[in-house]
């Protein structure tokens, strides 16, 4: 859909993970509220062409609400998986998308009970329109972990507490004092716990640490205890 429009973001993965060519690849905007409506339109035409009888969206970014409102103009039913999880923050663009996702959807795949019970909160439940449904199927997510997961055994011999960091939501990386305060916090439990952190850094992270620390950004993070990758 374009929503990872560089290479670093999506057609590096595409290659490393050894994935079939996509079918449809769309260039878009990279202004938000542009790409949105260029994502509608690329996911509209393809609909006409196609003729599916559902689309499947996943999770929570632009592309799957353009997707869910390009399907739902179309009157091709949508599938919603990861459906009612809320952060109860409408700052973030993501909570919209959700609302906004799971009020189009017409299949939704819930990860828990209580995303179930957010959705009834919200009016969303089985029955409450026609061909409308609920169904809680567990966490996707955390299936994938678990299936692919874990520490190489080498590297778990040599360091057997090491632990596997990710932090790049605008809200935690975007302020440089509270990205050290993530930082101080991580570390103070790395030492107290006995672990090694492994941080593969995201570029939009990367560019807050170098605002914070300049080119000694990695060194502060090793006297955390925290290893960039």
């Amino acid at each position: 859909t374009g929503q990872h429009y560089s290479h670093d973001m999506s057609g590096q993965f595409q290659q490393e993970l050894q994935l079939p060519d996509v079918d449809v690849q769309l260039t878009v905007d990279r202004d938000s509220a542009m790409r949105m409506g260029e994502m509608m339109k690329g996911v509209g035409e393809a609909i006409a062409v196609h003729q599916p009888d559902a689309v499947v969206v996943f999770g929570d970014t632009d592309s799957t609400l353009a997707a869910a409102l390009a399907s739902t103009r179309a009157h091709v039913p949508v599938i919603h998986i990861e459906a009612g999880l809320r952060s109860f923050d409408r700052r973030m663009p993501e909570e919209l998308n959700r609302i906004l996702t799971d009020q189009l959807s017409d299949l939704l795949f819930c990860p828990s009970e209580d995303a179930t019970e957010q959705l009834r909160s919200e009016g969303i439940s089985n029955g409450s329109r026609p061909g409308l449904h609920v169904e809680a199927v567990g966490d996707l997510m955390l299936d994938t972990a678990r299936f692919h997961g874990g520490i190489p055994e080498k590297i778990q011999s040599e360091r057997p507490r090491l632990v596997l960091l990710t932090l790049h939501r605008p809200s935690n990386v975007d302020d440089a004092s509270r990205l050290q305060d993530w930082f101080d916090g991580i570390g103070a439990l790395a030492q107290i716990e006995g672990l090694s952190i492994l941080f593969p850094v995201h570029p939009r992270t990367k560019k807050t640490l170098v605002a914070l620390w300049g080119d000694n950004w990695k060194g502060e993070l090793k006297a955390r205890n925290v290893a960039v990758h």
